[in-house]
């Protein structure tokens, strides 16, 4: 019993997901011809809706992959400067 009420729940879950990614594709539908431009994507427009493109990395994290590139840039080209 126990089984089917997860799988319900999984149900309603992925049935939520759906129906707010049908919204998003007819907000993003609806404002295409307005961002000529600066065309976005739907998975990108997404994401920013969501909140998904959003790094949530620690300061410090951020911070060692910077000196991690600067490290590889120096090897590439020599003495580099910030």
């Amino acid at each position: 019993m126990r089984m089917e009420i997860d799988e319900f729940i999984d149900f309603i879950n992925e049935a939520k997901k759906t129906q707010k990614d049908e919204r998003l594709y007819q907000l993003w539908a609806a404002n295409f011809t307005k961002w000529k431009p600066e065309y976005q994507n739907f998975p990108a427009f997404r994401d920013v809706m969501t909140g998904a493109n959003i790094d949530r990395r620690s300061n410090e994290e951020i911070l060692a992959e910077v000196a991690e590139i600067e490290k590889e840039l120096e090897l590439i080209n020599g003495d580099v400067t910030v």
